[in-house]
């Protein structure tokens, strides 16, 4: 062919394309509408009309010029897809402090230890066969908003499952936010467990805000994969339906482990704890809620008890930690379970032992449970310090927050804890309605002569959902309402800021926070060596 004939093809070859284009576009167009219109009921005479009034959240939405926040499956430009497309969120640091987003906990953590979304990397195991699921853990690896805004265009998700803690929520949703103003067809859903009651006052402050999961969100994971309208999905508050009640995985050996692939590979790198001496940062869940009322927690001191306690069978417990070895090399993590001294804990420790394997592992435990037997299996199973919620050292202040031991119970603990060759560490708040200057003095007496090898101290933070806020609102013991979303304060840091006791105002809490402080600064900064 001579490059004329050559030439006249490629003119030929360019016209036929310019015919040939557009039909294709507009068959595909056609194609993508009438799979949507089969798999979807056909809308009402008033929605063809567009005389269905919007909610008042998308007025507001409207009022400020930020995007409507569709409902209907319509809404989504899927075309020929069928399966959704999720972008799990793990938000950027908040000013360059770590966030600890985490079923039962949330507050800015301290640097240097950055825990693996666990809750999320269960919901993505729950949602990986009807969804592509994909994770972006901002938080570890230190994601800038622009580098993390950046992701999220490259995965084009329908859905962004963002977590956050209730004190910095416009932070934890400036990415999310921002990609929707430009994609307006994406929902947001938000997973922060100190949401709860405060659902409608979020919604009015957040208007992007499309939905907010009230429980463990990977109980939500199968509907919100399927494309479930998310205001029909039980136990997720929409704007103008708050859901009522919490949701939760009732049967935990049924659930699946949870996908490690979908996390970055942090393993051993920024996933570490060094705060609590565990190189791996991992977190091995053998049991969730807590049979408990203590009514300043946000799972046992929550109104009807939602988050009753569940546990797993300890083969399945084994399973994850072998996945664990197999996949990473990991033997060290700590166990998250709100309280692992009880009697399911004991057998978790002794299946351990069964199966010879070697580890290093911390967990949290409640003073009244511990025995010798139990301390003992615990030590052989790997275990090396126990965290104890102590709170306080004054029975009255105990008793009214409905702790369930004594001082006696708790230093009985600790010298059962030495005795057995493991390293203790005392949990203590201090702002408790009752708490005084006397009751001050009784805390620094007892842990001088119980003796924890480590001390982790903080103000009482009452979270909205909690027994004790509603008690102390009542009372007129916090300043502000804890209900709205505050950007004043964080939980761990400044919890005592607008917070008083019947006996001690503001100023006199931060004074003795201070004196505590200087009193206990090598025990509150210590922290157990990694062994390994």
């Amino acid at each position: 062919m001579t490059a004329q004939d050559e030439a006249s093809w490629r003119a030929a070859a360019r016209r036929v394309a310019r015919v040939v284009r557009p039909a294709l576009k507009t068959t595909l167009r056609l194609a993508a509408e009438l799979e949507r219109r089969t798999a979807e009921p056909a809308p009402t005479a008033a929605e063809r009309t567009n005389q269905v009034a919007p909610p008042s959240a998308e007025t507001r939405r409207t009022r400020r010029g930020l995007p409507m926040a569709p409902s209907g499956p319509e809404s989504r430009p899927r075309g020929l897809r069928d399966r959704l497309r999720i972008t799990l969120l793990n938000p950027p640091r908040y000013r360059g402090i770590t966030v600890f987003r985490m079923f039962r906990s949330e507050y800015l953590f301290v640097q240097g230890n950055h825990i693996p979304p666990m809750d999320l990397g269960y919901f993505a195991a729950a949602a990986r066969d009807r969804a592509d699921v994909a994770m972006i853990d901002a938080n570890a690896e230190d994601l800038t908003a622009e580098e993390t805004h950046r992701r999220i265009e490259a995965q084009r998700p329908d859905v962004i499952v963002v977590k956050g803690i209730i004190d910095i929520l416009e932070h934890e949703l400036e990415v999310a936010a921002r990609y929707k103003a430009a994609h307006p067809h994406v929902r947001i859903v938000l997973a922060c467990r100190g949401a709860v009651h405060a659902e409608a006052q979020i919604f009015e402050e957040l208007p992007y805000l499309d939905a907010i999961a009230c429980g463990e969100i990977d109980a939500f994971a199968e509907e919100i994969a399927d494309g479930v309208e998310l205001g029909e999905i039980a136990g997720m508050s929409v704007p103008g339906q708050v859901a009522g009640f919490i949701r939760v995985v009732e049967d935990l050996d049924r659930h699946p482990l949870p996908d490690l692939d979908v996390m970055p590979p942090l393993w051993g790198k920024q996933y570490t704890l060094p705060y609590y001496g565990v190189r791996s940062g991992y977190f091995v869940t053998s049991s969730r809620g807590c049979p408990y009322s203590c009514t300043f927690c946000m799972v046992g001191g929550v109104d009807e008890r939602p988050f009753r306690f569940r546990r797993r069978d300890p083969r399945n417990v084994l399973e994850e930690i072998r996945l664990l070895g197999r996949r990473f090399g990991c033997r060290d993590f700590f166990v998250f379970d709100e309280i692992f001294t009880n009697a399911h804990g004991h057998r978790v420790s002794e299946a351990i032992v069964e199966a010879g394997l070697d580890l290093h592992w911390l967990c949290e435990g409640k003073p009244d449970l511990v025995t010798r037997p139990m301390l003992r299996s615990m030590r052989d199973a790997g275990c090396k310090t126990i965290y104890y919620g102590v709170e306080s050292g004054d029975d009255a202040v105990l008793a009214q927050v409905q702790k369930g031991h004594t001082v006696a119970d708790a230093r009985r603990a600790f010298e059962l804890t030495r005795e057995a060759g493991l390293q203790s560490a005392a949990y203590v708040m201090f702002g408790f309605p009752q708490d005084s200057l006397r009751t001050y003095l009784r805390l620094v007496r007892f842990l001088l002569e119980a003796r924890p090898d480590f001390v982790r101290y903080g103000f009482l933070a009452p979270y909205p959902i909690t027994v004790l806020h509603r008690q102390m609102r009542d009372a007129g013991l916090i300043d502000f309402d804890r209900t709205k979303i505050d950007r004043r304060i964080s939980p761990m840091h400044d919890a005592g800021v607008g917070l008083r006791t019947h006996h001690l105002g503001p100023s006199a809490l931060r004074a003795l926070d201070l004196l505590f402080k200087a009193t206990f600064g090598d025990q509150l900064m210590a922290a157990p060596a990694p062994s390994r």
